[in-house]
Protein backbone atom coordinates (compact mmCIF):
# COMPACT_ATOMS: atom_id res chain seq x y z
CA UNK A 1 0.00 0.00 0.00
CA UNK A 2 2.79 2.77 1.04
CA UNK A 3 4.16 1.82 -2.89
CA UNK A 4 0.82 3.00 -4.82
CA UNK A 5 0.88 6.82 -5.32
CA UNK A 6 -3.36 7.14 -5.32
CA UNK A 7 -3.60 5.96 -1.55
CA UNK A 8 -3.58 8.89 0.95
CA UNK A 9 -0.60 8.94 3.07
CA UNK A 10 -2.27 10.67 6.20
CA UNK A 11 -5.54 8.44 7.14
CA UNK A 12 -4.32 5.44 5.22
CA UNK A 13 -7.13 2.30 5.42
CA UNK A 14 -5.58 -0.97 7.23
CA UNK A 15 -4.88 -3.65 5.28
CA UNK A 16 -4.03 -6.94 7.08
CA UNK A 17 -2.98 -9.37 4.82
CA UNK A 18 -2.46 -13.35 6.29
CA UNK A 19 1.39 -14.77 6.54
CA UNK A 20 2.16 -17.13 4.56
CA UNK A 21 2.20 -20.80 5.94
CA UNK A 22 6.06 -21.12 6.01
CA UNK A 23 6.76 -17.67 7.74
CA UNK A 24 3.53 -19.05 10.18
CA UNK A 25 5.26 -22.02 10.69
CA UNK A 26 8.77 -20.46 11.74
CA UNK A 27 7.49 -17.88 13.59
CA UNK A 28 5.26 -20.37 15.89
CA UNK A 29 7.71 -23.13 16.47
CA UNK A 30 7.42 -22.78 20.10
CA UNK A 31 4.49 -22.14 22.40
CA UNK A 32 4.39 -18.77 24.31
CA UNK A 33 1.77 -16.28 24.24
CA UNK A 34 2.74 -14.40 21.18
CA UNK A 35 2.54 -17.87 18.80
CA UNK A 36 -0.49 -18.43 20.13
CA UNK A 37 -1.92 -14.88 19.06
CA UNK A 38 -0.42 -15.09 15.88
CA UNK A 39 -1.77 -18.48 15.02
CA UNK A 40 -5.35 -17.09 16.10
CA UNK A 41 -4.99 -14.11 13.92
CA UNK A 42 -3.81 -16.14 10.81
CA UNK A 43 -6.93 -18.66 11.96
CA UNK A 44 -9.76 -15.68 12.14
CA UNK A 45 -8.26 -14.18 8.68
CA UNK A 46 -8.38 -17.59 6.97
CA UNK A 47 -12.04 -17.89 8.45
CA UNK A 48 -13.12 -14.74 6.46
CA UNK A 49 -11.28 -15.17 3.52
CA UNK A 50 -13.19 -18.90 3.46
CA UNK A 51 -16.50 -17.29 4.10
CA UNK A 52 -15.55 -14.69 0.60
CA UNK A 53 -14.53 -17.38 -1.49
CA UNK A 54 -17.55 -19.69 -0.83
CA UNK A 55 -19.86 -16.89 -2.68
CA UNK A 56 -17.56 -16.78 -5.95
CA UNK A 57 -17.37 -20.68 -5.64
CA UNK A 58 -20.94 -20.47 -5.98
CA UNK A 59 -21.11 -18.00 -8.71
CA UNK A 60 -18.68 -20.27 -10.64
CA UNK A 61 -20.45 -23.66 -10.24
CA UNK A 62 -24.04 -22.95 -10.68
CA UNK A 63 -23.51 -20.34 -12.96
CA UNK A 64 -21.11 -21.97 -14.94
CA UNK A 65 -19.17 -18.58 -15.03
CA UNK A 66 -15.65 -20.43 -14.69
CA UNK A 67 -14.19 -18.03 -17.37
CA UNK A 68 -14.04 -14.44 -18.44
CA UNK A 69 -15.58 -12.97 -20.59
CA UNK A 70 -14.62 -9.47 -21.85
CA UNK A 71 -17.64 -8.28 -24.10
CA UNK A 72 -16.68 -4.96 -22.26
CA UNK A 73 -16.16 -3.83 -18.71
CA UNK A 74 -19.45 -2.14 -17.79
CA UNK A 75 -21.26 -5.65 -18.91
CA UNK A 76 -19.22 -7.77 -17.00
CA UNK A 77 -19.49 -5.57 -13.75
CA UNK A 78 -23.36 -6.23 -14.46
CA UNK A 79 -23.29 -9.93 -14.86
CA UNK A 80 -20.86 -10.12 -11.93
CA UNK A 81 -23.26 -7.84 -9.27
CA UNK A 82 -26.07 -9.65 -10.94
CA UNK A 83 -24.53 -13.87 -9.90
CA UNK A 84 -23.28 -12.36 -7.06
CA UNK A 85 -27.00 -10.98 -5.75
CA UNK A 86 -28.73 -14.62 -6.90
CA UNK A 87 -25.67 -16.53 -5.61
CA UNK A 88 -26.36 -14.82 -2.11
CA UNK A 89 -30.39 -15.21 -2.26
CA UNK A 90 -29.18 -19.14 -2.97
CA UNK A 91 -27.34 -19.28 -0.12
CA UNK A 92 -29.25 -17.36 2.06
CA UNK A 93 -32.37 -19.49 1.21
CA UNK A 94 -30.22 -22.81 1.85
CA UNK A 95 -29.51 -20.93 5.46
CA UNK A 96 -33.13 -20.92 5.87
CA UNK A 97 -33.84 -24.22 5.45
CA UNK A 98 -31.34 -25.33 7.58
CA UNK A 99 -32.61 -23.23 10.51
CA UNK A 100 -36.20 -24.39 9.88
CA UNK A 101 -34.79 -28.34 10.29
CA UNK A 102 -32.24 -27.58 12.99
CA UNK A 103 -35.35 -25.48 15.12
CA UNK A 104 -37.91 -28.66 14.71
CA UNK A 105 -35.68 -30.90 15.84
Amino acid sequence: MDKRSEMPSESAPVCVIAMRPGKLAQLTQDDCEQAQLLRQAARELASRRAKVEHVFRDIKIRFGYAKNRYRGLAKNAARLTFLTAIANVLRGDAYERRSLITSEI
